[in-house]
């Protein structure tokens, strides 16, 4: 027997019993553990999870990055924009039934929301101004949603959101824009007031953002380069296995490595500095989404005019379509044991298990 996933063996070094083997207390404990967990669903497979998803509408109309779980009040949180101004809403399921919250000002030259991140109580969403110079491309609020406040980044031209995200271990908000500069990269501790990270080793545009419990990765949009950092404040280049267009990063906490995707390549690094595609087949030729469920990768994106959701159980190694898709989908999301990938107008939901 050698599936383990995803319990601990109670056999020591993994290796099974034999005929008269004495077993110690800690080894029947987790033998017990494990029966307990299966008997009262604590925990489900997660090929359950990504082989199951449906299909519901949008709230609104969003880009990229556009999702985010809301673990303080048990929520999905979804940024997206209505005629040009900014809106916000949230649902506990992320299916059908989503509900706004208070519409967050419009002010001018928003674009279409782009980005979106939570922490706490305090949401923070980003837009791509629409070929017209504007500082105030950052809504926030520190409430859930019940007001809303206009910020300014320090980029104040026609540069756009293209990611942010929450990092933990730096208490900071971190976005990246898609302006072609050496500081595209700014930071905030609650999405208020913004620094402009300057000194950047290199000016590609920004692509996405993702968070390891010590390191921060912001990938480029294009190139074989990627930025890293263990603070959010200085930051040193990376080498990526080939130069492509990039498009979302995410963090495996099982296996300790981030994960990229980008059209037709898709990589995987324990440190966010040197990256290696070995042994990796590209699930789509044009790479979306990148998500990690337990031992899975999840991946959405599209090949020959074919939109999907493929997963993978062999690290990359082989890929299986598990989901068709009427659109092109923005990049995947995970929370509270669920997957959710917004696709041009439509929502899919995985399986929702655990409890």
């Amino acid at each position: 027997m050698t599936q383990n996933y995803p319990f601990t063996r109670g056999a020591p070094s993994g290796v099974d019993y034999v005929q008269g083997q004495r077993l110690n207390p800690a080894e029947i404990n987790t033998i017990d553990k494990n029966a307990a967990q299966a008997a009262d669903g604590l925990i489900w497979s997660d090929l359950a999870v990504v082989k199951n998803f449906t299909k519901g509408t949008a709230p609104e109309v969003a880009t990229t990055n556009r999702a985010a779980w809301d673990t303080a009040n048990k929520r999905w949180i979804f940024f997206g924009s209505n005629g040009g101004s900014p809106s916000a809403y949230f649902s506990h399921d992320g299916q059908a039934d989503w509900i706004a919250l208070t519409t967050p000002p419009a002010g001018t030259f928003w674009g279409v929301t782009s980005a979106g991140a939570v922490a706490g109580n305090t949401l923070v969403m980003g837009g791509s101004p629409p070929g017209a110079a504007s500082a105030t491309k950052i809504r926030q609020s520190t409430d859930g949603g019940v007001t809303w406040n206009s910020r300014s980044t320090v980029a104040s031209s026609t540069e756009g959101v293209a990611s942010i995200c929450w990092a933990f271990f730096a208490s900071l908000f971190v976005l990246g824009l898609d302006s072609a500069t050496s500081t595209n990269i700014e930071t905030s501790p609650d999405g208020q007031t913004w620094t402009q990270r300057t000194g950047l080793p290199n000016s590609v545009a920004r692509a996405a953002i993702a968070a390891s419990t010590s390191v921060l990765v912001v990938l480029n949009a294009s190139g074989n380069k990627c930025l890293r950092s263990t603070n959010g404040t200085s930051w040193t280049e990376g080498t990526m296995p080939s130069s492509a267009t990039w498009r979302d990063v995410t963090w495996w906490e099982r296996e300790e490595l981030f994960v990229a995707i980008g059209d037709g390549v898709i990589a995987t690094s324990a440190d966010g500095i040197t990256w290696s595609a070995l042994g990796m087949t590209a699930p789509f030729t044009t790479g979306r989404g990148i998500a990690t469920f337990g031992r899975l990768l999840v991946a959405a994106g599209t090949t020959s005019s074919k939109n999907a959701v493929a997963i993978s159980s062999n690290s990359g190694l082989s890929w299986t379509r598990v989901k068709s898709l009427t659109s092109a989908p923005g990049s995947l999301a995970v929370g509270d044991n669920q997957i959710l990938c917004y696709a041009a107008g439509d929502i899919y939901t995985s399986l929702r298990v655990g409890i």
